[in-house]
């Protein structure tokens, strides 16, 4: 689930201006493509810190082992650093 959570924000974070372009000819023409990308933004940057937190806390409950947690935990705290850098440096750039 958390693999999958990560993979999915990960897209977002990348994807995030083409699906916004893409809601907007498909969906509703009348929202401009930057409100479609900050939701995604948004969207991306809150799966990031739930899968972050609830690593966290069950590695603190004892509920993921130690060994795993020092695999994953810097592998995704790398990854949400790099991606939500890029998606909030391309949303600002959106908005000016």
């Amino acid at each position: 689930m958390l693999v999958a959570a990560v993979a999915i924000a990960t897209l977002l974070g990348f994807f995030g201006q083409d699906m916004a372009y893409w809601l907007n000819e498909n969906i509703s023409g009348a929202i401009k493509p930057v409100y479609y990308l900050s939701v995604i933004t948004l969207i991306s940057l809150a799966l990031f810190l739930t899968v972050i937190v609830y690593m966290y806390v069950g590695y603190r409950r004892q509920r993921i082992k130690k060994d795993q947690f020092y695999i994953f935990f810097p592998v995704t705290l790398t990854l949400t650093i790099l991606v939500s850098s890029w998606s909030v440096f391309v949303l600002a750039m959106w908005w000016g």
